[in-house]
């Protein structure tokens, strides 16, 4: 019965898009650079599959470094991989193939049609949701994407779907890395759904490369959860003045220039003292300095790196190459206090960061927003500059 009722409502009329079973998305059919890229009409509108699964407008999502780099080919031997394990006991069809690749991660949007075992709440057709795609997941440079309704939830009313499309992946890339570095997670009056490893209710936290969008994200948050925690941070020079505005006013007690020159300065100075943090958040490529760091961690603390190796031990070695070589890489760091954070979808997390950006102690930064018909591949490109010169997202308008 369940399985008509999906039927019934992933084969019922609705847009006109839908109507024709084809929508419009930017998609490339091979890996490489951003000359890849194309924008077509041809894609198929996603049904919907299992009893929880939504079907969602896509209004606004962002470019994001992990989209770059998926394009280029990363995680390309790992990822499908896990793609096929999520869709363990589906049909045979619900696997969509690596290629044609369809990036973006975060989406804000309206419901369009949702499966029998959806909340109410998220079954009111034109009701403004959001959520995060994992990586090997079909993106949302899209006019629809789909969804299941645990990794999905409303936006706070009077959000602003382009603010809203600029927190789920970071946000919750954020968070995994709090959980990773073993940040206290204190009692508060949002339930805080993660588990304390910690007592210490004013740990110092050093956070590394902290001007990005995940960065600008995990600042506030740190500040939310630890009001009284030490938070020294480290970002591009350029940045420096501005950061305490881009993160919302909240306080930070030392921001230190990195990059170029300034890296090995700064690198001096915070390994000066030993045993000087409990958590270190590392937002940066940079392994060697990673390492140097490790002393400068109290007994018990931990450093978290968003940046593991293991995609890329796979995309050079294959699987039967690089599983012994990335286990070996998690178990070397594992015992030298370093751990491994990633991506996680929580519909849980979603509601917390839902009522911080509600209470406006979260604020997403928003750098240019494009329209994904003319100028996704401007988007793209500003996106790709790698220099570090913009702090804020870029947002694709998918419905303009």
């Amino acid at each position: 019965l369940r399985h008509a009722a999906v039927q019934q409502l992933s084969t019922a009329p609705a847009p006109s898009a839908m109507a024709s079973h084809s929508m419009r998305s930017v998609n490339s059919y091979e890996y490489g650079g951003l000359e890849k890229l194309q924008l077509t009409d041809t894609m198929k509108v996603p049904v919907l599959r299992q009893p929880d699964d939504i079907l969602v407008r896509v209004h606004c999502s962002t470019v994001q470094p992990i989209d770059i780099a998926l394009l280029s080919g990363y995680g390309s031997v790992l990822l499908p991989l896990a793609a096929r394990a999520a869709a363990c006991g589906a049909e045979p069809d619900a696997v969509p193939p690596a290629l044609p690749l369809i990036l973006g991660r975060d989406f804000c949007g309206e419901v369009v049609a949702a499966g029998p075992d959806c909340p109410p709440e998220l079954r009111q057709p034109g009701r403004l949701v959001w959520g995060a795609r994992a990586p090997f997941e079909s993106g949302c440079h899209a006019e629809f994407a789909l969804a299941s309704a645990r990794h999905v939830r409303p936006v706070p009313d009077g959000v602003d779907p382009a603010a809203a499309a600029c927190v789920p992946y970071p946000g919750l890339t954020a968070l995994a890395a709090m959980l990773e570095a073993g940040l206290p997670t204190p009692a508060s009056s949002f339930n805080w759904p993660l588990r304390c490893r910690s007592s210490r209710p004013d740990p110092a936290v050093l956070v590394l490369g902290a001007s990005g969008g995940v960065g600008l994200l995990l600042l506030q948050l740190i500040r939310c959860l630890l009001p009284a925690c030490r938070l020294v941070v480290t970002c591009p020079a350029r940045h420096v003045a501005d950061l305490p505005a881009a993160v919302n006013g909240c306080q930070l007690d030392s921001v230190l220039a990195s990059g170029g020159h300034d890296s090995a300065a700064t690198l001096q100075q915070l390994t000066a003292a030993p045993a000087t943090f409990d958590a270190i958040i590392d937002l940066t490529r940079d392994a060697a300095s990673r390492r140097r760091l490790l002393p400068t961690l109290r007994p018990g603390g931990r450093l978290a790196t968003v940046s593991s190796p293991l995609l890329r031990l796979f995309d050079q070695r294959g699987v039967a190459g690089g599983a012994p070589v990335a286990a070996r890489a998690f178990a070397s760091d594992r015992a030298a206090g370093i751990r491994w954070a990633f991506f996680a979808q929580s519909g849980a997390n979603l509601d917390y960061l839902a009522r911080l950006l509600a209470l406006g102690r979260l604020a997403p930064r928003i750098d240019r927003r494009f329209s994904m018909s003319g100028e996704f591949r401007t988007a793209f490109e500003l996106a790709a500059g790698g220099d570090g010169r913009s702090m804020g997202r870029v947002v694709l308008d998918v419905a303009s």
